[in-house]
Parts: C-alpha cells; structure tokens; sequence
C-alpha cells in the first residue's frame, strides 16, 4: 500500500472508532443534542492526526482564505437550492408554508418577543445562526474537504473523488438515522437513500469549490449554510400536511432532486474547466499557511 493509501486508511480507522464510541453514547444515553457537536468533530480529529503522523505537519489542508467569491457562492448555493426545493413543495401542494410557525421557533430560540419582525428573526438567523453552525462544520469539513478530498484527489479525479467522499460520508450518517434519532420519522428505505442522493449531489458541488477556491473553509461554509437554510429556516417555514416530510427536509425527495441537478452542474463546470487527477493533485497550494509550522 502506498504511504498516500495508508494515510487515508489511518484517517478510516480512526473515525470508524471514534464515531462508535460517540454513536453508542447517543443510542444509550439518548442526549443526541448534547453530543452531535462531538461527533461532529471525529473527522477533523481523525484528519488532523493523520497528517500529524505521516506529514509531520497541517499544511496543505486549505486553511487560506484564497476566493472571496468562492466563499459567497458557499454560503449562497445552499440557499437558492432550498429556494428552489421548498419552493416546489409549497407550490404542488404536498407542504404548507407558515411565516408565524418559523417566527415561533426562531423567537424561542433567541428568547426574543414572540411579536419581533420575522425579517430580524431571519437576520439573526442568517448570522449567528450561520456561526454557530459553522463551528460545528468545521470539525466535519477539516476530514472531508480538507483532508479526504485532497488526499483521494492526487489519484482520481474529480467524478470518483466526489462519489467516494460523498459515500464515505452519507454511510457515517447511517448509524444516526437508523438508531440515533436523526432523522424526519419517516422510513429509512426512503430517508437513507434521499439522503445519500443529496449528499452525493453535495459532495460534487464542495469538490468543485475547493478546486476553485483552494481552501477548505468553502466546505465549512456550504456545510453550515445547508444545516442552516434547511434545519433552521425552510423547515420552519414548512407546514405538515401528512406526507410532507417524505417531500422536505434532508430525508426527502425534493432536496435530493435538487441537490443531485447541483452536483451535475458542477461536475460539467469542472469537466469545462478541464479538471482531472493530475491538475487536481495541486489542489493544495503548498505555500499556505497552517496552524502547524
């Protein structure tokens, strides 16, 4: 096995162990909320031990700033994809949509007067919401965009790179959906597959702005922002009306259409851009900065 291959194997091993311990937690205490940021971190933990191990060093992992632009289109995509799910949901019927449901929620939230205008709901939302989210996506995104993604990059390009990482990282949500309690209550013969669709269609769209921007904080972003839009905003603006969670939220059809059409556009972008394994190996720029010198 190549040293590249067993870096990535150490990177495996390490977040299968961790991610069971924290797992089993969940399941037998059942205090998901108090431990979903913990495991929210097994990947970061994992990537940032095996570079130590093999590299002596964190550089190369993306930690610059590189493309404003990039970044805006992070936060941005998942946005105007919820737009365009939810929007369709609402349209057809399967869901309803309630500004009061969302301001309730919000204001519980913040502990605000359940009478403050949803437009400062929706900014408080859209700011420190979207910061707390992003501390938490920062534990994931350190493992898979700025670990995994680079690291399988070097040999395949970018189509296999995206599958993989998007594979990889929807069958580490498994053990939750299926006994951790994360997920919408529907049956897990639609919940995981939705949700494999749309995080394959995610994963596409992160491989394309981290070949573009060079940095991992475009994954850090575009993961919070979707936790963000879909958990803390379209879900709360969408009413039940019986089989509208089969439709809505990230264990249903609308978003994995969508996400799926967003992941074939990036992987045409990055095909017109003439990305493949080779050009994709210099992904990480290694003049960067690192937290580790």
């Amino acid at each position: 096995m190549t040293r590249n291959g067993r870096k990535i194997l150490l990177f495996f091993l390490i977040t299968v162990v961790l991610s069971a311990v924290v797992n089993l937690l969940i399941i037998s205490s059942g205090q998901r909320a108090a431990l979903v940021f913990l495991v929210m971190w097994v990947p970061g933990v994992a990537a940032l031990t095996s570079k130590l191990v093999f590299d002596k060093s964190l550089r190369n992992m993306g930690w610059g700033w590189r493309s404003t632009s990039s970044h805006l289109l992070a936060y941005a995509i998942p946005a105007l994809l919820c737009c365009v799910a939810y929007g369709a949901v609402w349209a057809m019927g399967v869901g309803g949509v309630s500004v009061e449901k969302f301001s309730t929620a919000v204001s519980r939230e913040f502990s605000l007067d359940a009478q403050t205008h949803p437009a400062v709901l929706f900014l408080l939302v859209a700011t420190l919401g979207f910061a707390a989210n992003t501390l938490a996506a920062l534990g994931e995104e350190i493992g898979w965009t700025g670990f995994l993604t680079p690291e399988l990059a070097r040999r395949y390009g970018p189509a296999t790179t995206s599958i993989t990482v998007g594979l990889v990282w929807a069958v580490w949500h498994y053990p939750g959906i299926l006994f951790g309690g994360y997920n919408a209550a529907t049956s897990p013969l639609v919940a995981i597959p939705m949700f494999t669709i749309m995080l394959l269609g995610f994963s596409f769209i992160r491989t394309w702005l981290r070949h573009r921007s060079k940095s991992l904080w475009c994954g850090v972003f575009l993961h919070a922002s979707h936790n963000l839009f879909v958990q803390a905003v379209f879900d709360q603006l969408t009413v039940d009306t019986g089989s509208t969670k089969y439709f809505t939220t990230e264990f249903g059809v609308a978003l994995a259409v969508v996400y799926a059409l967003g992941g074939l556009a990036a992987l045409r972008r990055m095909r017109w851009d003439g990305v493949t394994a080779t050009g994709f190996h210099e992904m990480p720029n290694s003049h960067e900065a690192s937290p580790h010198q």
